[in-house]
């Protein structure tokens, strides 16, 4: 059975249940995710920021997360939330692309 991690818990406090691995990268992972809050398929990044560079922490994180937020384009996700964890640890929820970039490309 794998660990709870304090964010585990403050996610099912929240109403939001992870699920198995979509994708990995070198600073985080996107996880399959329910929600008591919205319907349909969602997705959560879960970022490290401690392993995060300081130029993605400070220049390119934020500015994705506030184009992200602004953006409302039937092609592109949608994000609900963003959690910001005193670990470190930040969830990103948004709605789950039907596939992944590259695949569409390939």
């Amino acid at each position: 059975m794998p660990r709870s991690s304090a964010g585990d818990k403050l996610l099912h406090e929240l109403g939001y249940r992870l699920g198995h691995t979509l994708g990995e990268g070198s600073f985080s992972k996107v996880k399959a995710a329910t929600s008591n809050k919205y319907k349909g398929p969602l997705a959560t990044k879960v970022v490290d920021q401690q392993r995060l560079p300081s130029t993605v922490m400070y220049k390119f994180l934020p500015r994705e997360l506030s184009i992200m937020r602004k953006i409302r384009h039937p092609n592109i996700v949608h994000i609900f939330e963003v959690i910001e964890l005193c670990n470190g640890k930040l969830y990103v929820v948004m709605e789950a692309a039907a596939t992944d970039l590259l695949k569409l490309v390939q």
